[in-house]
């Protein structure tokens, strides 16, 4: 076996490893728990967009007093719109204002309306003045919100959990945490600096954020992304992601920015061979030995 094939190899088996703790630590108390959370929060968020429209009847004159009431709408569509698939069928529309809750201009509230009316979902919004349905319909609806944000919620935490592993290690083997909002230039980090969630410049004049940015020698900079998977069906956007990330800084930066990819979680067969022919650095939250070494064999060539 070569050594791109042993490498290989290697990361595959630490796939299973993390796939087994992944499951191992599923607790059925806990997760119970947070789902019912995010259920009663997904009803009261339709509830709110139901009240806020009159039962539907009027979109405009609520998305005109805030843009969050979108994400609820989307999920009455049938079947529910992803931001990107409802911006592709409404190009008047922002995603920017579901996040910020900023009011959608006259133009932009009617172009989500039309859109809305061309997709809903007629056999949960049919019969909404009627008590019985509209329960029916919030319940319904709620499930389908709570389930991506259970998915979501959890990632988050478990991506936090995988920040402050990384940071800790970074700390322990002397790097200094700085605070800096955007990098745009080689040596932005110096040596065995690093900061967390900061954005990179890319060639086309936008820019990603990074979940950890780290300063290497020769004014190099580790670019390091959290990733969680809750399965192998999700693995592939998480490592879409980074790979998306990847091609931005390397147009942009060349070698000077390394990507590299700390992952968690139930991940497919092909994602690890995805990001080594991408030439991405892949690490594991379970084996920060792998990390740590690395770091070590950077802080060497530091004192060469």
């Amino acid at each position: 076996m070569d050594t791109s094939g042993k490498r290989l190899a290697e990361h595959q088996e630490y796939r299973r490893e993390a796939e087994e703790r992944y499951k191992f630590a599923l607790n059925p108390d806990i997760e119970t728990k947070v789902w019912s959370e995010c259920l009663q929060k997904a009803a009261a968020e339709v509830e709110e967009v139901l009240a806020a429209t009159n039962n539907l009847k009027q979109l405009p004159e609520a998305l005109k007093r805030s843009g969050r009431y979108t994400r609820t709408l989307r999920f009455l569509t049938g079947p529910p719109l992803s931001q990107d698939q409802f911006q592709l069928a409404c190009p008047d529309w922002r995603k920017s204002n579901e996040k910020t809750g900023r009011p959608l201009s006259d133009a932009s509230a009617a172009g989500f309306e039309m859109t809305f009316r061309a997709w809903v979902d007629g056999a949960r919004t049919k019969f909404l003045d009627n008590p019985i349905e509209r329960a029916k319909a919030v319940q319904s609806t709620a499930i389908l919100i709570a389930q991506q944000e259970f998915a979501t919620r959890k990632r988050m935490r478990l991506a936090g959990v995988q920040e402050e592993m990384a940071s800790t290690i970074l700390t322990d083997l002397g790097f200094t945490r700085i605070s800096i909002g955007f990098v745009d230039q080689p040596g932005s980090l110096e040596e065995r600096q690093f900061a967390r969630a900061c954005q990179f410049a890319t060639a086309d004049g936008s820019s990603h954020e990074v979940d950890l940015a780290i300063g290497l020698s020769g004014r190099r900079i580790l670019a390091l992304e959290c990733k969680v998977s809750n399965d192998k069906t999700n693995s592939v956007k998480r490592v879409n992601d980074v790979l998306k990330k990847a091609a931005a800084w390397r147009s942009q930066w060349g070698k000077f920015v390394i990507t590299g990819a700390l992952l968690e979680g139930v991940l497919s067969e092909k994602e690890p061979r995805r990001l080594l022919e991408a030439e991405v650095e892949v690490f594991w939250s379970h084996r920060p030995e792998l990390f740590r070494e690395w770091l070590e064999s950077e802080i060497t060539r530091l004192g060469e």
